[in-house]
């Protein structure tokens, strides 16, 4: 119990495993960016579709 949090911050494998902690890390806060701007690119083409079939309609 007591490695449990040099595993988890990375220091029980040294410089590297501190170094390899920090990109999965910021790579954890690139997906969720990333997540966004798919989520709204998909919003953005759902609201064109709607608008463009409701101007067909009239």
């Amino acid at each position: 119990m007591s490695s449990m949090l040099p595993l988890h911050s990375g220091e029980y494998f040294g410089w590297i495993g501190q170094l390899l902690m920090f990109l999965a890390s910021s790579l954890m806060a690139l997906f969720v960016i990333t997540g966004y701007m798919l989520y709204y690119d998909r919003l953005k083409k759902k609201r064109a579709k709607a608008l463009k079939e409701n101007s067909s309609i009239n």
